[in-house]
């Protein structure tokens, strides 16, 4: 059974044959337990992947997430530290302070509109894993980021 089939069967609940995997990486695993990572992987193959940048670049962006010391922001302009390298950080400057902001918030289309679908198709159409070309729009993260974790 391929990656792609077992992801379905699991969403429509048609018992597939093992629950599908999937790690959550951050470039830190990557960068500093390399070894260990490709190990488990080889040992739990991965059923689910995700293509590299699959959105275009958002208007707000600016810096490098996962590196210490540094400020990023992301493309709805929540600014980002991140303490260690590696580690995805914490918004540290939200883009609103009063809620009564929230109704001038623009959503970054741009990365949307400037996507290279036909470059997700091509990666798509060349695994059998589950293909998931993951997203920044997780609604309740999102609302803290843009707020910040104790206006929330």
């Amino acid at each position: 059974m391929t990656g792609r089939e077992r992801v379905r069967k699991a969403l429509q609940f048609d018992y597939p044959d093992r629950v599908p995997r999937n790690l959550w990486k951050l470039p830190g695993t990557k960068r500093y337990r390399k070894g260990d990572l490709e190990e488990i992987l080889l040992t739990y193959p991965e059923d689910i992947v995700q293509p590299q940048k699959p959105y275009a670049r958002g208007k707000r962006e600016k810096g490098e997430r996962y590196k210490k010391g540094e400020s990023a922001t992301d493309e709805w302009g929540c600014e980002w530290q991140a303490a260690e390298d590696g580690v995805a950080g914490e918004v540290k400057v939200p883009p609103i302070r009063e809620p009564s902001q929230i109704k001038s918030l623009e959503a970054p289309y741009e990365i949307l509109e400037g996507a290279d679908r036909a470059k997700i198709d091509s990666f798509c159409a060349g695994t059998d894993q589950f293909v998931i070309a993951w997203t920044t729009v997780r609604p309740f993260e999102r609302m803290q980021f843009l707020l910040g974790t104790e206006n929330l």
